[in-house]
């Protein structure tokens, strides 16, 4: 009986020896398990759109977690990010199938991303059924957010990360004021033809049918419409076509692949019309690369440049060139995103989705792009970026020498904007012609 004893205090020992061991060895991993808060990151990770999605969320969380994660409730939680290829470009079923496996699945407390303005429609009611915060860094579209005037109960949860595409598109028309009067001035060309060169998604088609009326206000004409392919490979046709219909300025409208192609066969052709608007592919640094030089004098649009926009702007800029090798994208906004939910988190004290809603409602937050907050909720587009001057105002380039030159705002009046007049960041340049396109219409104006 006694040996029996002396076994079994000799086993109890060594379960409170290796209980203790145990204890020793796991108590971070058990401590950062139950204190992290599960945000999906969702986009078409096989693109550089999703990459950039997830690179920009990827830098912000380990900001985030190295100054001690986001406080909730007094206590401390690391974030940690779910990825999700939702193929977006290709398959509306594929996108939303990866929105329900984050929501259902994954358990996330929110999501962050989606691109294609199409498969965002359908995310959303993924979003609504089951009443999830949604930050989308990217989709253009009015309707994302008229959805959330006209039913705000059910569409509340949606947030629009980034300037909506009426205001891009805004930005695209500025620049084809700047290339009419500047053909007007130094070509002589009093009345410019402007080609409309648009991928064909659902985006830009309420643009295109407001640009005959816009350009008839800057005195000038339309040549036509060309919408290619989204992921087009080769717009050779569309650019000659372009060419044969006397235009003298191209109203780029790309936000997708077929950007590369534009930049690219628009150089080879020399077509002699001016290159402006929305080729979102042309900012990437990278872009040089893949048209072999031939997006000299391209331009772009973005809500980065390495400029002074705000005291984070060029941190961030250079932090993520250097780490990724690339320029950040307009979808790179999910890094700014990201601190936006750390506030109305730790605001809120947790992860209530309506209580989160109420609190993003009340974001006023300087980030890398500007100073941001979102339209109210009375607004024609609500829970949107304010874009205005003191905000977030986007930023054009064009590629001068192999560089990206800031050349917008450039402290003239915008078209159509109030408010642009006398801003201009430090270390704006010029715009600038392509010698062949001065060639061949100077003095034929005249």
């Amino acid at each position: 009986m006694e040996k029996s004893r002396v076994i079994l205090r000799g086993l109890f020992k060594s379960f409170l020896l290796a209980l203790t061991i145990l204890l020793m060895v796991t108590p971070t991993s058990l401590i950062a398990a139950e204190k992290s808060i599960k945000i999906g990151v969702m986009g078409p990770m096989k693109l550089i759109y999703g990459q950039q999605i997830l690179w920009g969320a990827t830098m912000a969380a380990e900001e985030i977690n190295a100054a001690g994660g986001i406080k909730m409730n007094g206590t401390a939680h690391k974030v940690e990010l779910v990825e999700a290829d939702d193929n977006c470009f290709l398959s509306v079923v594929d996108a939303v199938n990866a929105m329900e496996r984050l929501v259902t699945v994954e358990k996330v407390a929110l999501v962050i991303g989606g691109i294609r303005s199409e498969s965002i429609l359908a995310q959303q009611e993924v979003m609504a059924d089951n009443k999830i915060v949604f930050l989308t860094s990217a989709g253009g579209s009015p309707e994302l957010t008229t959805r959330v005037a006209k039913d705000y109960n059910r569409y509340k949860y949606f947030f629009r990360a980034c300037i909506s595409g009426k205001w891009t598109a805004q930005i695209g028309v500025i620049s084809v004021d700047m290339a009419v009067k500047k053909m007007r001035t130094e070509l002589g060309i009093q009345k410019p033809r402007v080609a409309v060169f648009a991928e064909k998604i659902l985006t830009w088609e309420p643009l295109i049918k407001a640009v005959p009326a816009m350009l008839e206000k800057m005195g000038a004409e339309m040549a036509g419409v060309w919408q290619p392919s989204a992921v087009a490979t080769d717009v050779r046709a569309e650019l000659e076509a372009i060419e044969g219909a006397g235009s003298h300025i191209i109203f780029q409208l790309f936000s997708s692949p077929v950007g590369i192609a534009g930049s690219r066969q628009w150089g080879e052709l020399q077509v002699p019309a001016v290159p402006v608007g929305a080729n979102i592919e042309s900012g990437r640094w990278k872009h040089w690369k893949d048209t072999n030089g031939k997006c000299e004098y391209n331009i772009s649009m973005s809500p980065f440049a390495r400029i002074k926009i705000t005291d984070k702007t060029i941190p961030f800029y250079n932090k993520f060139f250097e780490r990724y090798g690339d320029t950040p994208m307009w979808v790179s906004q999910s890094y700014d995103a990201l601190f936006l939910v750390k506030e109305a988190i730790e605001r809120a004290g947790g992860l209530d989705s309506d209580k989160l809603v109420a609190e993003l409602e009340k974001t006023d937050y300087m980030g890398a792009q500007g100073r941001l907050a979102f339209t109210p909720t009375n607004d024609q587009f609500p829970h949107e970026f304010v874009w205005k001057p003191g905000y977030t105002t986007w930023v054009l380039t064009q590629w001068q020498a192999g560089e990206q030159a800031v050349i917008w705002p450039n402290g003239d009046a915008a078209f159509g904007v109030p408010g642009y007049e006398g801003l201009k960041y430090p270390g704006t340049g010029e715009f600038k012609f392509p010698p062949w396109v001065i060639s061949h219409w100077k003095d034929k104006g005249k």
